[in-house]
């Protein structure tokens, strides 16, 4: 996950008992709450409010202090709404540079290998035969002509991106500005790749949306 620092200190000005660094998650375990008792946008982290909103659909709670040691089961319209309609699931589905599923659709020999290799990565198991017919009639069309340039180098990498706001500076009208262009890059998601022709990528990034947003997948035991 390329997500800010959980701190509203980032550059450690501050001692660390006045405030806690809690560095960059990259599980969800290591998630924290992004609330402060201050409504302020110059405080928002954008990109870490984007995936535990997601979390706290599915059970997930925000407080460390009060965690719960029994998950509440009980499925919510939440769950399917923020999969179908949220920032998160579209950025999972973008075939960005360094997207596991734009190496997929790169490296993949045969439509039928790629919605194999797709439903694997996905749900766990090999597609249906009436999955298998779906997609590859799908994503068949402009299959031997999806590449474009030379093959990708792809090697996710966080990109940590220095946070010019911290505690000492966000009563500075500044402060707001910069987090507003930083919610609004968010809120564009990632970029897609310049690798895989456009139209041919749009339909594979349908493909993984539609198997995110299956029943299987949303699951809740």
């Amino acid at each position: 996950m390329d997500l800010e620092p959980m701190s509203l200190d980032p550059e450690g000005r501050r001692p660390p008992e006045q405030f806690l660094h809690l560095g960059f998650p990259t599980r969800a375990w290591q998630l924290a709450s992004t609330s402060t008792d201050r409504d302020r946008p110059a405080l928002m982290l954008p990109a870490l409010q984007q995936v535990s909103d997601v979390m706290m659909s599915f059970g997930w709670r925000d407080s460390r202090p009060t965690p719960l040691s029994v998950r509440d089961e009980s499925a919510s319209p939440l769950q399917s709404l923020i999969l179908g309609n949220g920032l998160a699931s579209t950025r999972i589905a973008r075939l960005s540079d360094d997207s596991l599923f734009t190496e997929l659709a790169w490296s993949a020999t045969a439509p039928r290998e790629l919605v194999e290799n797709l439903t694997l990565t996905v749900l766990g198991r090999t597609p249906t035969e009436e999955e298998r017919m779906a997609y590859e009639a799908l994503l068949s069309p402009g299959f031997s002509s999806r590449r474009l340039h030379r093959r990708p180098t792809l090697n996710p990498v966080a990109s940590h991106k220095r946070n010019a706001v911290s505690w000492a500076n966000h009563l500075v009208p500044e402060a707001t500005r910069i987090k507003l262009l930083l919610e609004q890059e968010i809120l564009r998601g990632d970029i897609p790749t310049q690798w895989l022709e456009s139209d041919w990528r749009d339909r594979m990034e349908d493909a993984i949306w539609s198997l995110m947003n299956s029943s299987e997948f949303l699951f809740v035991p």
